[in-house]
């Protein structure tokens, strides 16, 4: 009996060895060098070919190895009852809280003018004053509702929005239904939504028109999300002063992107909150025992709303 690893292009080994001494008697394979495809009894997967998962007949459960998991029901030849789970740890959250702040911090001091500024030894330079920051934050789950309440304690304004109405301390929320209130008065928009049928290009210039002038975006979720001809538009158009982006609709982003050579989007290769390999593995090894005693899984992920 054994969990399988399907992570094409990507280094598992330290993962895999991490789950072997948390229990020596689980069993490991890494596609697409599979022993004994029927001994499979769970998969963990980032980025898997679509189909690969039906050759393995006994598989019980399948794992996102992040906290996002379209890519795993993207596979349209997953079975329906097949549960999937992902990763959630708390080093998730640190490392997207800080990674945001810092994006954050960078727009509302303008480090990124002061960098332009010192390859010319320009000292006087006026500033671009900033009012109060408004932060929205779209997508209040697992990784968003951390990052708006975290943002609050900062003294932020913060407001937060997502599919059902939640509440955060020193966070104004909205539901699905107040789009439009919640987008109001941002100075910085912050995307973290989960990617579903209703999110997928939802960072449009449909939305774009409906913000303030000169808001900045974060998009830390996923490429897909954004409708990057739209972006280069609002930019141009000045409805957008500037981006940072972590995602991307292509990874690795194509060396001709428009986006690389951009004065005003800032690129950076997916790296805002990356998986703990100890946490992943202490997770893996739990949900397999889980499963073999027949109860409810970790971080199970409901099908219907992809989330």
């Amino acid at each position: 009996m054994s969990i399988v690893f399907v992570t094409p292009g990507r280094r598992i080994e330290k993962l895999a060895d991490r789950l072997k001494a948390l229990d020596p008697s689980i069993e490991t394979e890494v596609w697409p060098e599979v022993k004994n495809p029927d001994g499979v009894l769970a998969a963990a997967v980032w980025q898997h070919p679509p189909g690969v998962l039906s050759s393995f007949p006994n598989l019980k459960f399948v794992s996102s190895l992040g906290a996002g998991v379209d890519h795993v029901l993207r596979d349209q030849q997953l079975p329906e009852a097949l549960p999937v789970t992902r990763i959630a740890d708390e080093k998730l959250k640190l490392g997207m809280r800080r990674f945001v702040l810092g994006a954050v911090l960078n727009y509302e001091h303008q480090f990124f003018m002061f960098n332009e500024q010192k390859k010319n030894s320009n000292w006087y330079q006026k500033l671009r004053y900033r009012k109060e920051i408004v932060a929205g934050v779209m997508g209040l789950g697992y990784l968003g509702a951390d990052l708006a309440y975290s943002l609050g304690q900062l003294n932020y304004k913060v407001k937060g929005y997502s599919n059902t109405l939640r509440k955060i301390p020193k966070v104004q929320t909205y539901s699905r239904e107040e789009l439009n209130d919640f987008l109001q008065d941002l100075s910085v928009l912050i995307c973290l939504l989960p990617l579903t049928d209703q999110t997928k290009g939802i960072l449009n210039m449909e939305l774009f028109s409906r913000l303030p002038a000169q808001c900045y975006l974060i998009n830390v979720a996923r490429g897909a999300h954004l409708v990057e001809a739209d972006l280069l538009k609002a930019l141009e158009m000045g409805q957008l002063s500037g981006a940072w982006l972590d995602v991307f609709q292509e990874e690795p982003l194509p060396p001709e992107h428009p986006f690389w050579q951009h004065p005003d989007i800032m690129v950076t290769p997916h790296i805002a909150s990356i998986t703990d390999p100890d946490e992943a593995a202490g997770q893996l090894v739990e949900n397999y025992h889980r499963m073999l005693r027949k109860e409810a899984l970790l971080n199970q992920v409901d099908r219907q709303r992809q989330y």
